[in-house]
């Protein structure tokens, strides 16, 4: 027999040391609307224009959306699966236009 056995033995759960802080994290995430952003800025050494490299569906391009909004844009490599709707497009966007990109 143990010692333990005439002792009564409470088991309490661990508690988290953040709690608040976890329950206030996911709130914010929850209702702070933020824009999705599908792009990256890449480095680049060019003067007038800066490279980036953003997804794009089969289905909505972009291309319309940029030419709509007066955004110069060079379109370099094209990236894509064969039975993958998505697409990973490299451009260069001058940097006067980089605000509107």
């Amino acid at each position: 027999m143990s010692d333990h056995a005439g002792a009564r033995v409470r088991f309490q759960a661990p508690r988290l040391r953040n709690a608040n802080f976890a329950a206030f994290s996911l709130q914010t995430a929850i209702t702070k609307e933020e824009p999705m952003k599908n792009f990256l800025r890449l480095d680049g050494r060019s003067i007038l224009s800066v490279p980036y490299m953003y997804i794009d569906h089969k289905d909505y391009l972009a291309d319309s959306l940029l030419t709509q909004n007066h955004v110069s844009v060079r379109f370099g490599s094209e990236f894509s699966r064969d039975n993958s709707p998505y697409r990973i497009i490299i451009c260069k966007v001058r940097k006067k236009d980089t605000a509107e990109f």
